[in-house]
């Protein structure tokens, strides 16, 4: 039996339960949610959003509530732990970290560009998740800008294709979640005075 929640348009929570059709269901599901700045139509036809949107708590505490071991970090993150492996002679058992949980879940992809050394070891990652593992992205950035995150669009490609294979590609729109709550506070106060 699967479990979890879905937020509704109008803000309000909705509980869904359900059992999969078939096996093809268990695998597992990369899925990429997807933003950025401009608010408009992407290439790839996603509808992007605004940064500050709640990319990170679509998939926080998801991976605990469905009795999964999981993994959440930073790309930046990931990635300083790899280098420094790598340097150390430790590699090997540092990409075992990452290949071991359920649900590995990597946030804020594409804030800073990466080294094209750094995305190979993003690559040897996601690579050796493929169809082993499920993976959440979270990125500001649409599709047809990650070779500019990644360094090199043949890589790039390749990361994608990984990626997209078996995902469900959720983009997030509205204002910003912050912005929001902080005009809503400026009101109360213009409010009161």
């Amino acid at each position: 039996m699967l479990t979890g929640h879905r937020r509704r348009q109008d803000g309000t929570k909705q509980q869904i339960t359900g059992r999969p059709r078939h096996r093809a269901a268990l695998r597992p599901v990369t899925a990429i949610a997807t933003t950025s700045r401009t608010g408009k139509q992407s290439s790839e036809n996603l509808r992007t959003a605004d940064n500050g949107r709640g990319r990170q708590d679509t998939h926080r505490r998801r991976p605990r509530r469905c009795g999964l071991p999981g993994r959440l970090l930073g790309l930046d993150d990931m990635v300083r732990n790899l280098k420094t492996a790598e340097e150390t002679g430790r590699l090997t058992s540092k990409l075992g970290t990452y290949l071991r949980p359920s649900v590995l879940v990597v946030d804020e992809v594409g804030y800073q560009p990466l080294e094209r050394a750094e995305a190979n070891l993003v690559f040897q990652v996601i690579s050796k998740r493929y169809e082993r593992g499920s993976i959440i992205l979270t990125s500001n950035k649409t599709f047809s800008e990650w070779g500019q995150v990644f360094g090199d669009e043949v890589l790039a490609t390749a990361i994608l294709d990984r990626l997209l294979h078996h995902c469900d590609v959720i983009s997030i729109n509205g204002p910003s979640y912050r912005l929001k709550n902080r005009l809503m506070a400026i009101e109360r106060e213009n409010d009161v005075a």
